[in-house]
């Protein structure tokens, strides 16, 4: 019975960090080190498989990554579903931005109209240099 307790606690732990964390995109390793840092170490195997299953609860969305770089997260606690707009990855600093973008739009129901795909645009990330590490080449 204590162990059922123990994992509800570090489940708790961890959709607290991601309460916190709402609307930004996070990664099993903030969680680790965020609950390292305030004295509650959850280890990185409870993370991914609470993570997992929010995510097929649908209040966690998943961003997969390339070239063996860890999946993101962005908290959604069963709300509306990331639509609308697209997702932009820098490789400089790792961010992943939200944008909303008529120019891109288009080019979706381009793709639709024309070609009978439709993108998903959840799982869809473009990849680039933010304006910020773009500035910092420049110097």
């Amino acid at each position: 019975m204590s162990e059922v307790k123990y994992n509800t606690n570090q489940r708790r732990l961890i959709l607290d960090f991601l309460e916190e964390n709402s609307g930004r995109h996070v990664t099993a390793d903030d969680a680790l080190f965020a609950l390292k840092a305030r004295g509650c170490p959850v280890g990185k195997a409870t993370i991914y498989r609470f993570f997992d299953k929010l995510a097929k609860e649908g209040k966690l969305l998943k961003y997969s990554a390339v070239d063996g770089a860890g999946a993101c997260y962005e908290y959604n606690a069963g709300h509306a579903k990331c639509s609308g707009h697209y997702h932009l990855k820098c490789d400089g600093c790792g961010a992943l931005l939200h944008l909303e973008c008529s120019s891109v739009a288009k080019l979706y129901e381009h793709m639709r109209g024309e070609h009978g795909f439709q993108v998903d645009n959840r799982q869809t990330v473009f990849y680039g240099k933010c304006s910020a590490c773009v500035e910092r080449e420049d110097v």
